[in-house]
């Protein structure tokens, strides 16, 4: 028979000895890392951390506003038919355009289709504001032109904000106040 080792013996001391030196070894190496982790200046700030998540998320929305609108790429030819099929203006003013606001109408209907079609809303809103090319864009025409003109002026602004500004927002950058106010005039009138 052979006699048992004592050198080894399984005690509670050697076992309570065991689990500290263990977490003693254990924190000092994640002191260690926290050191090393903020010594090496490589910890973000929190105003970074949201930028970059503001990023990602501008990243994401244009990237699926690209796969849906992948499928409905507009060629030369195709805007083209698309200018010839927009409405013309009539020498006889819409009814509407004289009774808008109080005051009278906000613009002028002839420039805002003008100026609806050399902005390039049409890309997305169609040629007469009520056909979009993807079911998630608003129908604007009809709609009351002080109304759309506040929601123009709100997005460039930034005082008005959605899940689909971030898309809508470089095209209004370019558009004055004043050509806002003729493009929702033209909207309001029927885009006639």
């Amino acid at each position: 028979m052979s006699t048992p080792s004592y050198n080894h013996r399984d005690t509670p001391l050697r076992r309570f000895n065991a689990f500290w030196w263990g977490l003693a070894y254990f924190g000092l190496f994640g002191l260690v890392s926290v050191v090393i982790y903020c010594w090496s200046g490589s910890s973000p700030s929190v105003e970074e951390i949201l930028t970059s998540e503001h990023q990602e998320t501008v990243d994401g929305v244009a990237a699926k506003q690209q796969e849906i609108l992948s499928g409905k790429q507009l060629q030369p030819e195709k805007i083209g038919a698309m200018l010839q099929k927009a409405p013309s203006a009539s020498a006889v003013p819409h009814p509407s355009a004289t009774a808008t606001t109080a005051a009278g109408p906000i613009g002028d209907p002839l420039k805002g289709k003008e100026l609806y079609k050399s902005k390039n809303c049409m890309i997305c809103h169609g040629p007469d504001g009520n056909s979009p090319t993807a079911p998630m864009y608003p129908k604007l025409g009809g709609k009351e032109a002080s109304y759309l003109a506040k929601k123009m002026k709100d997005i460039k602004s930034g005082a008005y904000t959605s899940a689909f500004t971030p898309m809508m927002k470089p095209t209004i950058d370019q558009v004055s106040e004043e050509e806002i106010d003729h493009i929702a005039q033209w909207l309001a009138d029927g885009s006639k």
